[in-house]
């Protein structure tokens, strides 16, 4: 068995760094889920809790970002975080906030404010993720931009406040900086 080393071997990209374009897209699929959320639930044509829920096709849709936004969630933190390690840490030096941290559950009122890199980890770390809901005129639920992740950190129990659109900002001003 012979290792094979390319003639270029040392130059251009270090490591295994991402495509910004693809970290793009998925920022702005995230964004584009959250903020079309309250447009899809108007379309939803069934009664809330109607047997006919289950057959509309616009709430089928609906359903995918139940998987989808921890998806592209754990997806975009992995890889703001090997950005930034592959950049000398400069995420806290360009971001700014994008939520709250609630570093101790027992203490509610000592809140701070989420850096994008803190953001990362906590997506990555968290055990729970919670989405925040409104209701239209007919009842029908939608997706507002914010997400309440918890964790436990060294037995301590956290809560971090994202708001997606600060993230989403924060992020792509990153990516289009480095």
């Amino acid at each position: 068995m012979a290792e094979y080393i390319p003639p270029n071997d040392g130059h251009g990209r270090a490591g295994h760094l991402p495509d910004a374009a693809n970290t793009l897209l998925e920022l702005h699929r995230l964004l584009a889920i959250f903020l079309a959320s309250k447009g899809f639930a108007e379309l939803v044509e069934a009664g809330v809790r109607h047997a006919a829920e289950l057959h509309d096709p616009i709430l089928v849709l609906q359903e995918v970002e139940d998987s989808e936004i921890p998806r592209i969630l754990l997806a975009v933190a992995i890889t703001a975080r090997v950005l930034d390690d592959a950049n000398e840490r400069v995420l806290n030096e360009i971001a700014g906030e994008c939520g709250t941290l609630i570093q101790d559950l027992r203490a509610p009122e000592n809140s701070v404010p989420l850096s994008l890199r803190e953001a990362c980890n906590k997506i990555i770390h968290a055990s729970k993720i919670r989405v925040d809901i409104a209701h239209n005129e007919r009842g029908r639920p939608y997706l507002q931009p914010f997400l309440y992740l918890y964790g436990q950190r060294n037995r301590v129990e956290w809560k971090a406040t994202l708001d997606v659109v600060a993230f989403v900002k924060q992020y792509s001003t990153c990516v289009s900086r480095l």
